[in-house]
């Protein structure tokens, strides 16, 4: 089923409100980024002249622009009240609304007349710009009086319920449909919109459906959703933060647009109860009808609303009209936009929909115990029948063997609906070669429990070679490697060749970034990587990443230069660049579908990305090849689990470290670290008024870890000072940079802004490895200063120190190493006395 996605115009008002960008701008940008549809919203729009009257030009030119661009204008979104009692007063809240607003005067009953013929008149504008549904609030936001109680409820549900007959007619005589939204703190929450619905029975009036609206009024948006999916016309799409009320500090405003912060002024802090009491708490939040909660706008999937389950719900109940997108964070509104579009279009094609509705609703359909029966038997059946074959695994790998004329004899695997995972079951460090396994190997001791479809050997890796090669460690995972979440390595690859690093996010979208990266950043969600597109995604983390070569294949343009003969840069520590050699190529087209490409004769660069493309690949990426080339698909046969040697190199079974494997499982965690050893390189005293600095170069710390064989292997982690021969510079910044801010050295000399700098343990806590000031830049401004307080964090190895005692004077102190523990790793410690003499 297709997703009608698009956008309200409000995800992007911002733009309208800074004047940079006009509502055409916007659709235009809404056309250019694939969307179905477009909803108005009037925030920032000039609907009404000077004098009052309504533009209808206006409205007739944004009618003329859609049709001209190929744009469908959904809906028109207004907000109203029809229960306007008090004083004459203006309808609307904030500046936001103040292009729609009239005053009000005389008898409740008056005011009543006045919001209808100001609705119908905007209805009027709606139907010119050609929309089809038009959504009117019948109470906007809280209860005029804040009497948002049942009892007040029930006094006014006559009105809504009129309101709604007569604004339906009207809507039926221009040929639009009328929706009610679950808005504000007030008319919202499932059950009331239901009412209002049932009760004014008009066939033109449904809802619009938004999904995080509910939890203004403290409803769980996933049993709401449930509940109103079947009357929406129109769904709004959008994420939140949640926050216990009592933990959030209190300052002004709601809609912050970083960096200018319009919104935000300084206040005075607060000291008394009664000063407390006083401050509203809505940086960017919204408070809830119960006051103990409060939400911040999120992008899309970055949320705490469960979004995946949300849009199974929409998708299997059979929903096929209109999403629209609503942003209203703090961040970016274009970022937020753009990447809320991109993530709702994922989930939505990884949610599996329900082949039928048979159940949807009783009325329909109502079981009589002869019917059960025969459900019970079928289930029963078929679930017999599964148990025995087992046949699920491995059926959606299909594998192929093909003859071509221009590329040879190679091998094809097609994956449907499964997430690639770098599985390193070893540790990153270990220099015995009986603690890796070829692919055959691995997939035997683990393909069962993993439920292993498909597996290739993945990244490069140090062999048993010379220093006359590229190669000077026995067995060794090369560059960067994250498995399950966890930073296993995090060293640029051979010798600075250059290879780019594969990568896989938190929703399963593939990409690559550069070798220099940040692993600790990526795998906490700090860092950037660059999509399939060859777009920059920021704040995603990553799950999985492996270091092979680089990418062949990006946004269906084939990367291999015939011009660069002289095959710098990555090309020229790596012998089977430059010509044909058994190759392993992932790929991946538009529709996330996977294919795993491994050549029997052999590949240069250019006929790889040839290949991908032949096979309709928008990006493919060169993995680990030569003697070491291995492929495999997996499946249950007869209740036991069974490997098919795709291709094995002439050298192969190779051991290899790191593992590329298609699971319908969630993303392995690779063996877990059992405990951690320090000791000391030198029994030479410290002096006192040494650095932690001085401290951390004598020792020597290893990071044990527990293979599959039952051995034990050691992961030796360097020292925070050197790596090889190589001095690592490690600085610190104690300063601050806003998200977006350009940082260049210049900024960094400014000792106004970052005080600290070049010392081993920072008063701010904010500490990089860094070897380029260009790097040093990159850094700060990708992962925005988040290095813990006081801690002298070594981003090449993994693990923080502190120490109890005086390193000023004469003694004996304690220095603890802690691992820095990523999901599904212990925080592991170790402690050693260290003597400080005079």
């Amino acid at each position: 089923m297709a997703m009608k996605l698009g956008i309200s115009d409000y995800c992007l008002s911002n733009k309208l409100y800074s004047k940079e960008w006009t509502l055409f701008d916007i659709m235009d940008w809404a056309k250019e980024h694939e969307c179905a549809h477009m909803e108005i919203v009037p925030f920032g729009l000039p609907l009404f002249k000077e004098d009052g009257v309504a533009d209808m030009d206006f409205a007739e030119k944004i009618g003329e622009y859609a049709d001209k661009i190929g744009l469908r204008l959904s809906a028109f979104s207004l907000n109203a009240c029809v229960i306007r009692p008090g004083d004459d007063e203006m309808q609307g809240a904030t500046n936001r609304e103040s292009n729609v607003t009239v005053k009000y005067h005389g008898s409740r009953e008056d005011k009543y007349h006045q919001e209808i013929e100001r609705i119908e008149t905007i209805m009027n504008m709606a139907k010119t710009m050609g929309v089809k549904n038009f959504r009117s609030d019948v109470c906007s936001g809280a209860h005029p009086l804040r009497i948002n109680t049942p009892e007040q409820f029930e006094k006014d549900f006559p009105v809504f319920v009129r309101a709604v007959r007569e604004l339906a007619d009207f809507a039926a005589s221009l040929g639009l449909n009328l929706t009610l939204e679950n808005h504000g703190l007030y008319v919202n929450g499932a059950d009331r919109l239901i009412r209002i619905l049932m009760a004014a029975d008009k066939p033109n009036v449904g809802l619009t459906m938004d999904v995080g609206n509910y939890l203004c009024v403290d409803e769980d948006p996933v049993v709401a959703v449930k509940k109103c999916v079947k009357y929406a016309d129109m769904i709004h799409l959008k994420d939140f933060y949640i926050r216990p009320l009592e933990k959030m500090y209190p300052q002004d405003g709601m809609y912050v647009n970083f960096p200018e912060i319009p919104n935000v002024k300084p206040r005075k802090r607060p000291t008394t109860p009664e000063e407390w009491a006083a401050m509203i708490p809505s940086f960017g939040y919204v408070g809830t009808a119960n006051g103990n909660t409060i939400l911040r706008g999120a992008i899309i999937g970055q949320g705490d609303m469960d979004m995946w389950k949300i849009l199974s719900i929409i998708k299997h109940s059979g929903y096929d009209k209109d999403i629209s997108l609503e942003f209203e964070g703090m961040e970016d509104c274009v970022a937020g936009t753009t990447y809320g579009l991109e993530t709702a279009r994922y989930i939505w094609e990884k949610v599996r929909s329900f082949p039928g509705r048979i159940f949807a609703h009783k009325e329909r359909y109502r079981m009589n115990k002869r019917h059960m029966r025969l459900l019970r038997t079928a289930v029963v059946v078929l679930l017999a029948v599964a148990l025995i074959s087992l046949g699920a695994l491995g059926e959606g790998v299909i594998w192929n063997t093909l003859d071509d004329p221009e590329f040879g004899h190679y091998q094809l695997l097609t994956i449907a609906d499964m997430t690639p995972y770098v599985f390193m079951p070893t540790g990153a460090g270990s220099a015995d070669q009986d603690d890796f396994m070829s692919v055959p190997d691995m997939a035997k001791a683990y393909g069962g429990d993993l439920r292993i479809n498909a597996a290739i050997n993945a990244g490069i890796f140090y062999n048993n070679g010379t220093p006359e090669q590229y190669c000077f460690n026995y067995r060794e995972a090369d560059g960067v490697v994250i498995a399950g979440g966890v930073v296993l390595k995090s060293e640029e690859p051979l010798d600075h060749t250059g290879c780019d690093i594969l990568v896989i996010d938190e929703y399963g979208q593939m990409g690559w970034t550069d070798y220099y990266a940040d692993a600790d950043a990526l795998a906490r969600g700090y860092g950037y990587y660059y999509d399939i597109y060859g777009r920059p995604v920021v704040g995603r983390r990553i799950i999985s990443a492996v270091t092979g070569f680089v990418p062949v294949v990006i946004g269906g343009v084939n990367q291999y230069d015939p011009e660069d003969t002289d095959l710098s840069g990555y090309h020229n520590y790596v012998g089977h660049y430059s010509g044909k050699a058994p190759r392993q190529i992932i790929g991946v087209r538009k529709d996330g579908t996977y294919l795993i490409m491994t050549s029997n004769d052999g590949w240069t660069l250019d006929d790889a990305a040839k290949v991908a493309l032949k096979h309709r690949c928008v990006f493919a990426y060169n993995l680990d090849g030569g003697g070491s080339a291995q492929t495999l698909r997996g499946r249950f046969e007869n209740g036991a689990y069974e490997i098919d040697p795709v291709y094995l190199n002439e050298q192969s079974p190779r051991c290899v470290p790191t593992y590329l494997i298609f699971t319908d499982s969630d993303a392995p965690v690779s063996a877990t670290p059992e405990r951690l050893d320090v000791t000391l390189t030198s029994d030479a005293p410290l002096r006192a008024g040494c650095s932690l600095s001085d401290v951390c170069s004598r020792l020597h710390v290893e990071e044990l870890i527990v293979n599959a064989n039952g051995k034990t292997s050691a992961r030796v982690l360097q020292s925070a000072l050197t790596h090889g021969a190589e001095p690592i510079e490690h600085v610190v910044i104690g300063g601050r940079t806003k998200r977006g801010e350009t940082v260049t050295a210049a900024d960094l000399s400014d000792r106004t802004r970052f005080p600290v700098r070049m010392t081993s343990q920072s008063p701010s806590g904010n500490l990089y490895y860094t070897k380029s000031e260009s790097e040093q830049v990159d850094s700060i401004f990708y992962n925005g200063n988040t290095r813990p307080d006081g801690k002298y964090y070594d981003y090449s190895t993994g693990y923080t120190l502190s120490v109890e005692g005086d390193l000023s004077a004469p003694g004996e102190v304690t220095v603890t190493v802690m691992y820095a523990a990523v999901s599904g790793q212990p925080p592991l410690t170790a402690s050693i006395a260290i003597s400080v003499a005079e």
